[in-house]
C-alpha cells in the first residue's frame, strides 16, 4: 500500500492550488489533496472535508503521533494557531520530507 500511496502523492504534483478544490484535473487546496489521497487507497469513506474535520476524525481513531515519532509514508501533519484551529494540512513522505498542496 506504501507504493501506491507515495504514487497516488507524486502524481499531484504540479497541480494547481485551488481554494476548495478536491480534484486533480481542475485544481485542490490541501484538505483536498490529502482527502484524494487517502481515498485513493481507501482510507477516507466521508465526513468533515476540512483540515480541522480530517484532525477530530483521526484523533478520536487515536491515531495523533507526537514529534518525537517516526514519521511514516502518509502521515498527517497538521497546522494551526490551536489543536481547535486546524488551518493546514500535509503528508509526510519520511521524516524529511512533506508532500502538500
Amino acid at each position: 500500500m506504501e507504493h501506491a500511496l507515495f504514487t497516488v502523492m507524486t502524481s499531484c504534483l504540479g497541480v494547481p492550488y485551488i481554494w476548495g478544490g478536491n480534484n486533480p484535473m481542475t485544481g485542490m487546496d490541501c484538505s483536498g489533496f490529502a482527502i484524494w489521497c487517502l481515498r485513493s487507497i481507501g482510507l477516507w469513506k466521508g465526513g468533515d472535508d476540512t483540515a480541522q474535520g480530517l484532525y477530530v476524525h483521526y484523533k478520536t481513531a487515536g491515531h495523533v503521533l507526537t514529534m518525537d515519532d517516526e514519521l511514516p509514508l502518509g502521515t498527517l501533519l497538521f497546522f494551526g494557531t490551536s489543536l481547535n484551529t486546524i488551518t493546514h494540512i500535509t503528508m509526510a513522505i519520511d521524516d524529511d520530507l512533506m508532500i502538500e498542496a
